[in-house]
């Protein structure tokens, strides 16, 4: 399991029960894993959970690091995002002309134009992990990961 691997405070893996979604979020190991989910099926009959049917399932989970062009801010830089210890809400760094939130797979979930500095709010999104991108003319592009736990 990911969890019995020598783990550093930031690698957790669990699955959301209302919706089966599995997410292993920073994961330190690289390569190819496998892991079976078994899933049980209940029903309420006459006030009693009754177990109706069970399956297993393996799941392959290829961890590789994918080139995006996107390159961190270096350690000298100000981090581009700090959470305000609210759910979602981040203070960003400076004014950016273009900022895009993307999912784990890469998929844009929110574009918002020019940004002053100040406050965003991402509480709209689901849990998992993404991607905050900066885009400015002035300087070069900027990202940094968040993990949204609810």
């Amino acid at each position: 399991m990911p969890d019995e691997i020598a783990s550093t405070p930031s690698d957790y893996t669990w699955v959301d029960p209302s919706t089966g979604v599995f997410l292993w979020d920073q994961p330190h190991l690289m390569g190819d894993h496998q892991i079976a989910i078994q899933c049980t099926e209940r029903r309420l009959i006459n006030g009693t959970w009754t177990v109706i049917g069970q399956v297993t399932r393996d799941m392959p989970l290829c961890v590789y690091q994918l080139p995006t062009g996107i390159t961190d801010a270096s350690a000298t830089e100000a981090p581009l995002l700090t959470s305000n210890s609210s759910y979602g809400l981040y203070t960003i760094a400076t004014r950016f002309t273009d900022l895009s939130v993307l999912d784990a797979a890469g998929r844009t979930v929110l574009q918002l134009g020019p940004v002053p500095g100040g406050t965003i709010d991402l509480s709209r999104l689901t849990s998992g992990t993404y991607t905050v991108v900066a885009r400015d003319p002035a300087g070069p592009i900027r990202s940094t990961r968040v993990a949204l736990i609810r």
